[in-house]
């Protein structure tokens, strides 16, 4: 918590004095030499902002845009010391930015109570599924995650609970199921497995290249996607959310608390699959049904066809994200 919180950023954490400085009198030098007008810094770390607004403040003439993919004072996370301190430290650095980005209107709507200006640019799309079906045939029915854990606020518990139920009502044949993990915490992937009693069908990729991960997410039948919401708070829209999209195949979003309408519509209403409150009565009902409806069709045929419709997904393309920015500028 230390590590992210004001003043302490402004001396160690991300960066730290050294970082700064140095950053400062680069950039300075290049502003002069090369013409510069326009600054972008992106959090986190704060260094990046704490510099961008020093040489705001000594190059009045450049139009600052400051980025945010988080929430400094996230009230969900609590990752800071001192939420106030922070949160005035936020409105002042802000004052000297020309415009806040942020990656959804969730977050936006914290950041428009401190600056007038803020753009939703979220993590886009570098390209499309081409609209063809995907149905990758596989000698197993294979679910796949990549990408940190948040034991905290992330709960897979849901779907393995379920995985174990079918299999005792003899309704899954374990023989078929593969559990993919790919990412840095293998560790807790597994215990969430064992304690379901999935741990022998797991298999932990460990830490792989982009291209790898990617492909693990378009052979897999399922790709599952972890996340959170609360009360006056949602809109966590990852970027691992933008990989599933492109990769073309049914993702299954476990949603720890309430519905949120913003990741819904991304994931449902662009027919790349569901989306499963914790809160709603209704989810585990829903989720056994396509579950057990997409084991069938693989059991069926070896694949389990699915396509997203590339239209739908064109609002969360890089060239549209870009459009609205350049259109604030």
């Amino acid at each position: 918590k230390l590590y992210h919180s004001f003043p302490i950023v402004f001396f160690f954490g991300d960066g730290g004095r050294t970082y700064i400085q140095a950053s400062i009198q680069a950039a300075s030098s290049l502003i002069e030499k090369e013409g510069i007008t326009h600054l972008i810094s992106s959090y986190r770390p704060w260094a990046d902002h704490i510099i961008a607004y020093r040489l705001k403040k000594r190059f009045p003439h450049l139009v600052w845009i400051a980025d945010f993919r988080d929430l400094p004072v996230d009230p969900v996370r609590r990752d800071v010391w001192w939420p106030r301190l922070q949160r005035w430290f936020q409105r002042r650095l802000l004052r000297r930015a020309d415009i806040v980005t942020t990656v959804s209107d969730g977050l936006a709507r914290h950041f428009q109570r401190d600056h007038p200006q803020v753009v939703v640019v979220r993590n886009g799309l570098a390209q499309l599924p081409n609209g063809f079906l995907t149905a990758p045939a596989a000698a197993h029915f294979t679910i796949t995650y990549t990408g940190s854990l948040y034991p905290q606020l992330q709960s897979a518990a849901p779907l393995l609970s379920l995985l174990r139920e079918l299999i005792n009502e003899a309704e899954l044949n374990p023989a078929h199921l593969e559990l993919h993990y790919a990412g840095k915490d293998g560790a807790t992937w597994q215990s969430w497995a064992s304690a379901h009693g999935l741990g022998y069908l797991s298999h932990d990729h460990g830490m792989v290249p982009l291209a790898e991960a990617q492909a693990l997410q378009r052979n897999s039948q399922l790709n599952l996607l972890l996340s959170w919401s609360a009360d006056n708070y949602g809109g966590i829209m990852t970027a691992k959310l933008g990989s599933y999209l492109t990769a073309g195949r049914p993702i299954v979003t476990l949603l720890q608390s309430p519905p949120d309408p913003e990741l819904t519509a991304a994931v449902e209403a662009t027919g790349a699959g569901f989306v499963y409150p914790s809160s709603d009565p209704d989810s585990a009902a829903r989720l056994r049904q396509f579950v057990l409806d997409a084991y069938r069709t693989w059991q069926f045929s070896g694949a389990l066809p699915w396509r997203i419709q590339p239209d739908k997904l064109k609002p969360y393309t890089w060239e549209a994200q870009v459009d609205k920015l350049v259109a604030a500028l």
